[in-house]
This record gives structure tokens, C-alpha cells and sequence, in this order.
């Protein structure tokens, strides 16, 4: 009876192992860096591009405008006092925005978003006053650029056409 008893606790114990082999089979995971990515569209402006200082780009409920090209104070540096030093420095308590915008030339234009994929975009071009020369919705197609279709990766998008009128 005893030999029997064997029998049953190995057949047991290999159906376990059928079982636990069958299941973790089923759920193959893929392991993905723990990075993060940048996405980026290529925006044209199309017509008189003389006064354009500004681009601005939204989706989803948020902005970026690009920088207009400002002269940096030359200032030198300052030697900080002890007392300074040992009070803690002001923190700041803004949320960066997941886009950036920034000039290539004089009619192209590079916008960065981190790690999302719109797929619409309200684009603006200003004046330096601020005044809206442009404005225009536009749909971005996509295309993976790197990484793999399980873990995502960096995709581009473009060129999209802003016309600013004559």
C-alpha cells in the first residue's frame, strides 16, 4: 500500500507542475526598460513668416509657446554670504509642461512631448506683441521611431502645415 501512496503523491505533484507550467506560460511577460521618451513633430509655416516671433502649441487642455529670442542679462556671478548659505533656497512649484516648441529656421519648427502621442494639436504663430497671425487644428500621424510595440518608444509626427496669411 504503501508504494501505491507514492504513485498518487507523484502523479499529484506532476499534475501541480502541469498546471503551474500551463499557467505562467499563458501570461509571457516582456521586461521594459525603465526609461522614458521624448516624442517629436515637425511643424512648417507656410506664407509670409516675417512677423512670426511666437509659436504656440495645444493639446489636451495644455500649452507651450515657444521662447521669443531674448538677449540674457551679462550678469556676473554673485559670492553668497554665509547667512545665505545657510537659509534654505526658495523653491519653485510650477509643473513643467510635457511640451516644448523651439525655432529650426525661419520656417520650421520642432515640437518635443514627452512621452504621449496627441492626436490633435491647436498651433499658433504671434507676433512679438502677441497678437495671433495664425491658428490652426491639425492631426498628427504617428510612427514609432524606436523602442518596440510592447514597451512603446519614441515616435514622430510631420511635417504639419501652419499657412500664416499675406
Amino acid at each position: 500500500m504503501v508504494a501505491g501512496v507514492g504513485i498518487i503523491r507523484r502523479s499529484g505533484l506532476a499534475a501541480v507542475l502541469l498546471v503551474a507550467l500551463a499557467v505562467t506560460g499563458c501570461s509571457i511577460t516582456t521586461a521594459c526598460p525603465a526609461i522614458g521618451w521624448t516624442n517629436t513633430a515637425t511643424i512648417h509655416l507656410n506664407g509670409n513668416v516675417d512677423e512670426v516671433a511666437i509659436v504656440e502649441l495645444c493639446a489636451d487642455g495644455v500649452c507651450a509657446t515657444s521662447d521669443p529670442l531674448v538677449q540674457e542679462p551679462d550678469e556676473s556671478l554673485r559670492v553668497l554670504t554665509p547667512e545665505e548659505l545657510a537659509s534654505p533656497a526658495p523653491t519653485s512649484h510650477t509643473i513643467p509642461s510635457p511640451f516644448s516648441i523651439s525655432r529650426v529656421d525661419e520656417r520650421n519648427w520642432k515640437a518635443k512631448v514627452a512621452m504621449m502621442s496627441p492626436e490633435t494639436l491647436t498651433l499658433r504663430a504671434l507676433n512679438s506683441t502677441g497678437q495671433v497671425l495664425a491658428e490652426q487644428d491639425v492631426a498628427l500621424q504617428w510612427r514609432r521611431v524606436g523602442g518596440s510595440e510592447q514597451c512603446g518608444g519614441p515616435g514622430e509626427a510631420g511635417p504639419v502645415n501652419l499657412n500664416i496669411p499675406s
